[in-house]
C-alpha cells in the first residue's frame, strides 16, 4: 500500500500550531457491542485498546506485532487480533478508530480513510489535532467515570489531576454522614466559648476544612448552645483527628465533645432542627440558624447537594416532629425562657427594661416586654429598629453611645447582641445603679457581659444561659419523654438517611 507523503511538509508546522490551540467538546460515547479499531499493537496501543474494552466495545487490533498485555488478551478471546499490516479495508463499518502505529504518514493516512468512512478517528502522534477526538485521563471508581483533558495543551497537569481525583473517588465510595461537635451538654458555657465560630473565624475555619481530602462537602452550625461540624466525609478522615484538631476540639477530653455517625448523625441533626437539644426544649430559632449555616456553607461553595439533600430532611422530619409535639404542649422560645426566669424573681417585673441588641432574638424579647406591661428601652448600634405603629409610643430608641446614660436608670439588662466581643465590661462598672440591684440577663454567645462584671458590681445579679438553662430544667420534666417520642418519628424517616447514603456508595437502597 503507497502512502501520500507529500504533505509532511511546512503545512505540517500549521497544523501542529493549530493542534495546540483545540478546545474539546466533553462527550462520553456508547460504543458497548460495537467494532471499533486499533491499528498498532505497542504501548500506546495497548492502552486505547484497554480503554475500549472497559467500555464494552467489541475490539479488533491489526498489526503485525503487540504486546504481551494484548496477546494474553487476544489468546483469552477478549480482543482479536490480525497479525498483519493495515489495509484500507480494515476502517468499514467501524464506529471508532485509533491510529497508533510509530509511522506518522499512516496514522494521517488512516484519519483520512475514517472521514470517508464515517468513523471517528484518533491519531496518538504529533498530528492529534487532525483528528476527531482525544482521550481524556480516565478514572473508573466504583461504577463512576471521570475523565479530564486540556485539549491537548498539558497532559502532565491531567495526568496529576487524575491521580489527585483518583484518591477522591474511592474515598467518596466510602463516605457518610458526621456530626462533630459540642454543645452545653458538654460544656459549661465558659469552657464551650472558646470554640465558637462567628464571624471572620467561621470563614477561616471554612478555609482551612476545604482542604481536607476525604471531607466531601461540610456545614457549619453556630448557635448560642453547640457549635457543630455535620459533613458527608470517609470514616478514616474522622477518625485520623485532622477534623478535631482544626476545630480545637482535639485539647479536649472526649466526654467534651461528640462524634455522630452514619444514621446516628442523621437523627442528631433532625433532634437538633426540632429543637429538643436546645437549652430552651422545643424553640424554633435553631431553624432559622440551621437555614442560615446552610446558606453560608452553600455561598461559600463548602457543601452542595448531598448535605443539602441531608439537612432538609432533618428540617422535614423536625416539622413532623413540631406537629406531633406542639399539640400537646406550649411552644417556648429562648424569649419566653427569659421572661419567665425574670418573673421567678422577687418582686414585680422592673417596667424600665434595657435591651441591648436588634435581631430576631432582641425584637423577640421587646415584644414579649410589651405584652408583660413593661417599658422597653432599645439600644442599637448600627441599625435604627423599625418600630410597628403599636410599639411607637411604648418603646424607646436609643444609640449605643447612650448607653452609660441609661445603665442607672434600669432595673433589668437584656442581651442579645451579635459578634464576638464583650459589650459590657469594666468600662461600664460605674454606670450601675448603687442603690437598687441590676440583673442582668446574657443571652449571646460568644457572652455579652465580662464575667468579671459581677465581681465589680456587687448589686448586680448576672445570669447567663447556662444559668437559663439550669433553671428551666428544674421546671421541665418531660425532655425524655419528648426526645423519645421525636426519635420514633425520625426512625420512620429512615428511608431519606438510605437513599443518601446509597447515592453516595452506588447500591440499591432498598438492598
Amino acid at each position: 500500500m503507497a502512502i501520500d507523503r507529500s504533505s509532511e511538509g511546512s503545512d505540517s508546522l500549521s497544523r501542529q500550531a493549530y493542534a495546540g490551540s483545540r478546545e474539546v467538546l466533553p462527550v462520553a460515547l456508547l460504543v458497548g457491542e460495537r467494532p471499533c479499531l486499533v491499528v498498532g499493537g505497542g504501548k500506546v496501543g495497548t492502552r486505547k485498546a484497554l480503554l475500549l474494552l472497559a467500555a464494552k466495545a467489541n475490539v479488533r487490533v491489526v498489526a503485525p506485532a503487540i504486546s504481551s498485555e494484548l496477546a494474553e488478551l487476544a489468546e483469552a478471546g477478549k480482543v482479536q487480533w490480525e497479525q498483519r499490516g493495515f489495509c484500507d479495508a480494515d476502517v468499514a463499518d467501524m464506529a471508532v478508530v485509533f491510529a497508533a502505529t510509530d509511522d506518522e504518514a499512516l496514522n494521517r493516512h488512516i484519519l483520512g480513510l475514517c472521514r470517508g468512512a464515517h468513523a471517528l478517528a484518533c491519531a496518538v502522534d504529533r498530528h492529534w489535532g487532525e483528528g476527531d477526538f482525544v482521550t481524556p485521563a480516565t478514572i473508573r471508581e466504583g461504577g463512576m467515570c471521570v475523565s479530564i483533558t486540556s485539549g491537548g495543551k498539558s497532559c502532565r497537569r491531567s495526568r496529576l489531576l487524575k491521580e489527585t481525583l483518583g484518591r477522591h473517588l474511592t474515598l467518596v465510595e466510602q463516605a457518610d454522614l458526621f456530626v462533630l461537635g459540642t454543645s452545653h451538654q458538654e460544656l459549661a458555657l465558659e469552657g464551650r466559648e472558646p470554640y465558637h465560630l462567628v464571624g471572620e473565624r467561621l470563614q477561616a475555619m471554612g478555609t482551612m476544612l476545604r482542604q481536607v481530602s476525604g471531607l466531601h462537602e461540610f456545614c457549619l452550625l453556630n448557635t448560642c448552645n453547640r457549635v457543630e461540624l455535620l459533613a458527608v466525609a470517609s470514616p478514616e478522615t474522622v477518625d485520623c483527628g485532622i477534623l478535631a484538631k482544626l476545630l480545637g476540639f482535639a485539647s479536649l477530653p472526649p466526654a467534651c465533645y461528640y462524634v455522630k455517625r452514619g444514621y446516628d448523625a442523621f437523627l442528631h441533626s433532625a433532634l437538633v432542627t426540632s429543637g429538643l437539644l436546645s437549652q430552651t426544649p422545643g424553640e424554633k430559632h435553631i431553624v432559622a440558624q440551621l437555614k442560615q449555616a446552610l446558606g453560608t456553607a452553600t455561598k461559600a461553595r463548602w457543601c452542595g447537594s448531598l448535605v443539602g439533600e441531608w439537612l432538609e430532611s432533618a428540617l422535614h422530619v423536625a416539622k413532623h416532629v413540631r406537629q406531633t409535639t406542639e399539640a400537646k404542649r406550649e411552644r417556648l422560645e429562648i424569649e419566653d425562657i427569659c421572661l419567665a426566669y425574670l418573673h421567678s424573681r422577687p418582686g414585680p417585673l422592673g417596667r424600665n427594661v434595657l435591651v441591648l441588641g436588634t435581631g430576631d432574638v432582641g425584637r423577640g424579647l421587646v415584644e414579649r416586654l410589651l405584652d408583660a406591661d413593661a417599658s422597653p428601652i432599645w439600644c442599637y448600634h448600627r441599625h435604627r429598629p423599625v418600630l410597628p405603629a403599636a410599639w411607637a409610643e411604648r418603646v424607646t430608641r436609643v444609640p449605643w453611645e447612650q448607653l452609660r446614660d441609661w445603665l442607672p436608670q434600669v432595673d433589668t439588662v437584656l442581651c442579645a447582641s451579635g459578634g464576638d466581643q464583650y459589650v459590657l465590661g469594666s468600662e461600664v462598672a460605674a454606670c450601675f445603679a448603687s442603690d437598687r440591684p441590676t440583673t442582668i440577663v446574657d443571652l449571646g454567645m460568644p457572652r455579652n457581659v465580662a464575667p468579671q462584671l459581677a465581681a465589680e458590681v456587687p448589686q448586680l445579679v448576672l445570669a447567663d444561659l447556662d444559668d437559663l438553662k439550669h433553671w428551666w430544667n428544674r421546671q421541665d420534666g418531660e425532655v425524655a419523654a419528648r426526645i423519645a417520642h421525636a426519635t420514633a418519628i425520625t426512625a420512620e424517616h429512615r428511608s431519606s438517611y438510605d437513599r443518601l447514603l446509597a447515592s453516595l456508595q452506588n447500591r440499591d437502597p432498598l438492598q
